[in-house]
């Protein structure tokens, strides 16, 4: 997800005007789940202190645990240990999010009072994922990132475990990678007798590890959001579609803005047409622009482009302006790291 990482964790990027964690924070809280232990980095800790604090701004309690160096999943799981105490214990990697309630899967943990419980889902591609093998209704195999899979079962980032899990971490050799994988933690397991059932993923689901999965994750979460008005909107010839959700002290002249869209506070649009699928931060101004499928984040300044800006993500603080409507030249103020392609 460069270059927005350079500034900030992917898992802080915003969906419809959100952090994207605050969503994964909304499906650990939907099975009852209210401690988090959030293993983090020297280069990322203060960013999640500053954004989450102690979780009691999002309805739950976290301990913030260090990993020094990136040695894996597997070693991140066990940095836990002591925070877990012997509980039985959810797995859910940062960046993934899904439209399915975990009720379901944590059900199927704990009635079958099984080590581990995966997530699975048929993919058309899965030699980026752990693939697991099924007969039988049992797990026979898993392989991690496979060039042939033997199936398109792939694991998604999400897993229940008991307290089983840290003694296999402990006996754990490094991969190729020099990482200690949770894949091989878990084929430990069913190895050594252990009960490892899995639970097939019902509705979508999104690995955000690049812009048209982030901008696809947008999409879905703007399709369901209610529309919301905050307070009062200033409208002189506009036109506002029902599904837009639109912040506190907004003003719009001369603008067509349609739904699913959400426009964060003090927002300033002139002759602007705002398409589905957008969702633009707080303190932005625009004039003279089309725009569509975007994620626009905090103080974005756009005026006068000559081509409809679509499936387009701006950092904070980004400013272009040109001379409208056939500029020869084109005046660009961006953050560092940004990249802007015309195609």
């Amino acid at each position: 997800m460069k270059p927005f990482t350079f500034s900030r964790p992917k898992q802080l990027l915003p969906l419809a005007n959100r952090v994207l964690i605050a969503y994964v924070i909304d499906s650990i809280k939907s099975c009852g789940i209210d401690e988090v232990c959030l293993v983090v980095n020297h280069h990322n800790r203060k960013a999640f202190e500053q954004t989450l604090k102690d979780g009691g701004g999002f309805g739950i309690r976290i301990t913030y645990v260090l990993q020094e160096h990136p040695k894996g999943i597997a070693h991140a799981l066990s940095l836990c240990e002591n925070w877990a105490a012997g509980e039985k214990i959810l797995l859910y990697l940062g960046d993934n999010l899904l439209e399915e309630n975990l009720e379901t899967m944590k059900s199927l943990f704990l009635n079958t009072q099984a080590q581990a419980t995966i997530l699975l889902k048929e993919v058309e591609d899965p030699r980026a994922f752990g693939v697991a093998t099924l007969q039988n209704g049992r797990i026979v195999r898993l392989v991690e990132k496979p060039k042939e899979p033997e199936s398109h079962n792939a694991v998604l980032g999400l897993y229940f475990f008991d307290e089983q899990v840290f003694d296999v971490i402990r006996r754990l050799k490094p991969s190729w990678r020099g990482e200690y994988e949770i894949t091989d933690a878990i084929a430990m397991l069913i190895a050594e007798g252990h009960v490892v059932n899995y639970h097939f993923l019902k509705g979508w689901w999104k690995d955000t590890g690049k812009v048209l999965d982030l901008l696809d994750a947008n999409r879905r979460i703007l399709l369901h959001k209610p529309a919301e008005k905050a307070g009062q909107i200033e409208l002189e010839h506009t036109f506002l579609g029902e599904d837009v959700s639109v912040g506190e002290n907004c003003a719009f002249t001369n603008c067509r803005i349609e739904g699913p869209t959400i426009i964060g506070n003090n927002a300033r649009f002139q002759n602007v047409y705002i398409g589905p699928y957008s969702a633009i931060g707080n303190d932005c101004a625009l004039e003279h622009i089309e725009l569509e499928n975007s994620i626009l984040m905090d103080r974005v300044q756009l005026s006068n482009l000559p081509v409809r800006v679509k499936e387009s993500i701006l950092g904070c603080d980004f400013e272009w302006s040109a001379t409208y409507p056939d500029a020869g030249e084109l005046r660009i103020i961006a953050g560092d790291h940004n990249k802007i392609i015309f195609s």
